[in-house]
């Protein structure tokens, strides 16, 4: 008896919630003021400003920005990417061909202030990469060789640059993302991928 008063109670006011989203609706406008530009033909598009940036004239702008990229040995393996940028690794050439292919604009080895052990230094994170509907940047930095020990140890180097990272603010997940290997288990772009979608929303 208690079960069945409390579901026609929930019923009554489910009805009347809903009641009041169909009216609320009726006073929405047809578009919002970020869809107003794209209702308007390309001619007139070029005639006006909008408001607010398109997506793309966003990502236009992101992706006209100029930089030198690092310097890589000239007698370092030569690997080329779909856009045609040399990387450094095998690696690097997969992640940023995924990148392409998901269509998420980047950057490689886009130069950054951090501070380092109390100074400021200028490092390059293997990518930036622009998630366009959020407006927001993440890095993407990729450990290999984790299982190298001769000459520096990788591994050690690889904490230390996360503790780094950490230390300006740039944090796992919130604003940068890590891909790592070893020798014995190469670098998963399955796994890349799905860590991008999943930050990214796509």
């Amino acid at each position: 008896m208690a079960q069945k008063t409390y579901d026609k109670k929930v019923l009554s006011a489910a009805e009347q919630e809903l009641k009041a989203w169909n009216m609320l609706a009726a006073f929405f406008p047809e578009h919002t003021v970020e869809e107003v530009y794209a209702t308007l033909s390309p001619v007139r598009q070029s005639l006006v400003a909008p408001v607010i940036e398109t997506d793309e004239e966003f990502r236009a702008k992101w992706e006209a920005v100029t930089f030198e990229p690092g310097r890589i040995r000239e007698d370092a393996p030569v690997f080329l990417t779909d856009r045609g940028e040399r990387v450094r690794s095998k690696s690097e050439q997969l992640i940023a061909n995924l990148l392409n292919r998901l269509g998420i604009p980047y950057r490689y080895e886009y130069p950054v202030e951090l501070e380092v052990e109390g100074r400021k230094k200028i490092w390059r994170p293997d990518f930036m990469i622009l998630d366009v509907k959020q407006r927001k940047e993440y890095y993407l930095e990729h450990f290999g060789m984790l299982d190298d020990t001769s000459g520096d140890n990788y591994a050690r180097t690889a904490f230390w640059k996360m503790k780094v990272y950490e230390k300006n603010g740039i944090y796992e997940g919130k604003n940068i993302l890590y891909s790592f290997e070893t020798s014995r288990a190469p670098l998963d772009i399955n796994y890349v991928e799905m860590k991008l979608r999943r930050t990214l929303a796509i």
